[in-house]
């Protein structure tokens, strides 16, 4: 039986303080958020991904069943996936193509349009 991937905070990105020169604090309100965005993710290789509002989700596991989590371009996401996720409905074509490159996806993330 496979173990339940568990999200946890990249340390870097957790309190007291900001350990790392990139990246922002995880509000702890974000982690169920996240959970269920990776339990609903894809495993391809060594990374998980997965979808919320249009948006695409990388996961990395950092220590035995224990994985963390970022946004993603969907230029980053494998092609075969994407095309899965849209036959299946999980995702539109305008979608992705709102959040192909990372320029659309740090307006997105600063608060701009959808």
């Amino acid at each position: 039986m496979a173990i339940k991937p568990l999200y946890e905070p990249n340390p870097k990105h957790k309190e007291p303080w900001h350990h790392g020169k990139s990246g922002t604090l995880c509000p702890r309100w974000t982690w169920d958020i996240a959970q269920e965005i990776l339990e609903e993710s894809d495993l391809i290789g060594s990374a998980r991904y997965g979808i919320r509002d249009g948006m695409a989700f990388k996961g990395r596991e950092h220590a035995p069943g224990k994985w963390h989590g970022y946004p993603i371009a969907w230029n980053e996401v494998p092609p075969k996936l994407v095309n899965q996720w849209i036959r299946t409905e999980r995702i539109t074509r305008r979608e992705v193509r709102s959040l192909w490159g990372n320029e659309s996806l740090e307006q997105r993330l600063r608060g701009g349009s959808r």
